[in-house]
């Protein structure tokens, strides 16, 4: 090799380190988008001198000399491994390695991994589509396995949601951390996660509804880490909008098991927020930073004229070509729709100079973010949400709402109710949810409601036409069913939280039976005669007959509601009440819970402990009036009862998605 053949090929060896280098290196150095050949070996290394290695079809793992992981992120959809039939894969303006059209089943899966040379993470994005005519319901696997063993599995809960896990932290053989994060906070699709002890790793299970056509990504991110508190630290103050910033708009509004927070409004629509200044775009593509000088916001709707102070508006988005409209986003995530009554928009630029400008020429708009500010909006306040997309805070309203259903006209307080939904259910009758958590259809009597905005200067009243209305909301939070509270499943998938009342007779076989409503555990219809049912009692007792009352009452937690048999599907009271005999019994015994002899109230624990689960319900409601060690000792009776195999009942669907009461899913 002469001289120039030297340079030659140490100019293309640098050439070819640089542009490597330059995939794996920060997201803001990517080049253009490319095509890259698969197997593909990362050269960045992470802090324990270990790098990525990309597969065929985005299969991930580790390499090195002592790699922790050994597997990462292997998806199965449906139980099948999406498949490719290319070596090849692109390479986004962002960095990410997108691997397109991978075939599982009935689903198309593109699979995103943006490797940070920073902390040697590795992010990844499945987006699952749907390519049915039909809803399909998908169940999504996601495991990973580290090397040299398992010692510990530690799977992180999320402080701010009960009963939901944020991701795994696995030791392996060497002592090493692998932390495997499968969701954020208040994430929509939350997954069962779990230590996969079989495979030395962990494993995160997503059940998805995905319509006709649609998708859903699930967002997964995997790195070793220095101790366990590094891992736990990660996934509860790392931030989805930091997480997601590079990732393009239209798939970020994708990511089910992350909540993006406060970057979008509809269904496709993104707002515009400065970081360092205020900033305006407009339709030619130019935009302007520096501060916006308006000092209110005065906007013309069908339901009034708004006035919002400068400091609620966070951005303005400018929608239709024909007659545009102006949206108003607000801090809390309240959208206000209609007409300013500027036609331009102040802004000092960095200069220092005043400029106006055209509101028509404007697409959106946006303030920079405040320190202190929310990343998610809660929804927790009383909103009406309208059928134009406006959403708009209010205060709760002191008229009871009427509803016409199938049980006849029930008049609700509105401090009872969680969320009417007007879109409807399948059938498009409106759902009506309490936070009980019963949940119904209905018809709505009144034409339309008097509300008082909430957010809007001088707090004024307003009249919305039901027709109008796509939600009422009046909180988020729904009571959560447990294994001791009582339902009634009816026709239509309708569920009422309450116990049966009243007294009924039961025509047998043998005679007439006088049966007492809280001393009924179940009721279900036969299956081989309708108009026949089966009674379990409070004591185990089974009998079935006809009743003779061709109504049922449900004591609700305001009202009662009377209930068509015909209707009922079935009716469970985890708790009856015993027979009177019983419970006079059960009391007396109770009462030696705080004998002074430590022999008679271990006697009287025993002999309640005896009697079995038919008496939780009368040891739950003596327990407020006994002293200390007494409770104390039916708290431990009552979890003996509960660990000898209670079932919990069935949690009632809530009327809201996801916690965004704007647009169901």
């Amino acid at each position: 090799m002469n001289k120039y053949d030297k340079i030659r090929f140490g100019f293309c060896a640098c050439a070819a380190l640089a542009a490597v280098l330059i995939y794996c290196g920060s997201a803001a150095a990517r080049p253009v988008p490319k095509t890259m050949n698969v197997p593909y070996n990362c050269p960045d290394s992470d802090a324990f001198g270990n790098h990525w290695y990309v597969d065929n079809g985005g299969n991930l793992r580790q390499m090195g000399n002592m790699p922790v992981f050994s597997q990462v992120g292997f998806l199965t959809v449906n139980g099948q491994q999406p498949r490719s039939n290319t070596n090849t894969c692109r390479v986004d303006d962002n960095g990410e390695f997108v691997f397109e059209n991978l075939q599982a089943g009935n689903c198309q899966v593109t699979r995103r991994i943006q490797f940070n040379s920073t902390d040697g993470s590795a992010r990844i994005i499945d987006i699952i589509k749907n390519t049915q005519g039909r809803d399909q319901d998908v169940s999504l696997q996601i495991r990973s396995q580290v090397n040299y063993g398992l010692q510990s599995v530690q799977v992180v809960a999320d402080p701010r949601g009960k009963d939901k896990s944020l991701g795994v932290i696995v030791v392996d053989g060497q002592g090493r951390i692998a932390v495997d994060v499968y969701a954020g906070h208040s994430g929509k699709q939350m997954p069962d996660i779990s230590g996969d002890n079989n495979n030395g790793g962990s494993a995160a299970q997503f059940n998805l509804a995905i319509k006709a056509g649609k998708e859903i990504a699930i967002a997964h991110i995997h790195f070793a880490a220095a101790n366990n508190d590094a891992g736990v630290k990660y996934m509860n103050t790392t931030k989805a909008s930091a997480l997601f910033k590079d990732v393009p708009g239209p798939i970020r509004k994708l990511i089910g098991n992350f909540s993006i927070g406060s970057q979008f409004i509809g269904d496709d629509i993104e707002i515009l927020r400065g970081e360092a200044y205020d900033v305006v775009e407009l339709r030619g593509g130019d935009s302007c930073k520096g501060t916006l000088k308006q000092t209110s916001w005065k906007l013309a709707t069908f339901y009034g004229p708004v006035e919002l102070g400068y400091d609620r508006v966070i951005a303005l988005v400018n929608v239709g070509e024909a007659r545009p409209r102006q949206l108003l986003v607000t801090r809390d995530g309240e959208i206000y729709g209609g007409t300013l009554a500027v036609q331009t928009i102040p802004i000092e630029l960095s200069s220092g100079q005043v400029t106006q400008i055209p509101l028509s020429q404007i697409t959106r708009l946006g303030y920079r973010r405040h320190a202190g500010e929310s990343e998610e909006w809660s929804f927790d306040k009383p909103m009406v949400v309208l059928r134009s997309g406006d959403r708009i805070n209010v205060e709760m309203p002191a008229a009871d709402v009427v509803v016409a259903t199938r049980y006849g006209q029930i008049k609700l307080q509105p401090a009872s109710l969680s969320a009417i939904s007007l879109t409807g259910d399948d059938a498009g009758l409106p759902v009506i949810a309490l936070i009980d958590g019963s949940r119904f259809t209905g018809l709505l009597v009144q034409n339309d409601f008097e509300l008082k905005l909430a957010g809007a200067a001088g707090n004024p009243v307003v009249h919305f036409p039901t027709a109008s209305i796509a939600k009422l909301q009046w909180t988020n939070k729904i009571d959560e069913s447990d294994e001791t509270t009582a339902q009634f499943k009816l026709v239509g998938d309708d569920v009422l939280i309450g116990h049966l009342a009243g007294k009924y007779k039961l025509e047998t076989a043998f005679d007439t039976l006088a049966l007492d409503g809280p001393q009924i555990k179940t009721i279900v219809h036969s299956k081989a005669t309708p108009a026949d049912v089966q009674v379990t009692m409070w004591d185990n007792t089974v009998v079935s007959g006809q009743l003779d009352e061709q109504e049922i009452v449900c004591q609700a937690r305001d009202s009662q509601i009377k209930i068509p048999l015909a209707l009922l599907n079935e009716y469970a009271q985890p708790l009856p009440t015993p027979s009177d005999d019983t419970t006079k019994r059960v009391a007396e015994v109770v009462k030696r819970l705080g004998a002074d002899d430590w022999k008679v109230r271990d006697a009287a624990q025993a002999e309640l402990s005896a009697m079995g689960p038919a008496i939780a319900g009368v040891l739950k409601d003596l327990r407020p009036a006994q002293a200390a060690e007494g409770q104390q000792r039916i708290d431990k009776i009552l979890s003996d009862f509960k660990a000898a195999g209670a079932k919990p009942a069935n949690k009632p669907r809530p009327i809201m998605m996801n916690g965004d009461p704007g647009f169901d899913d």
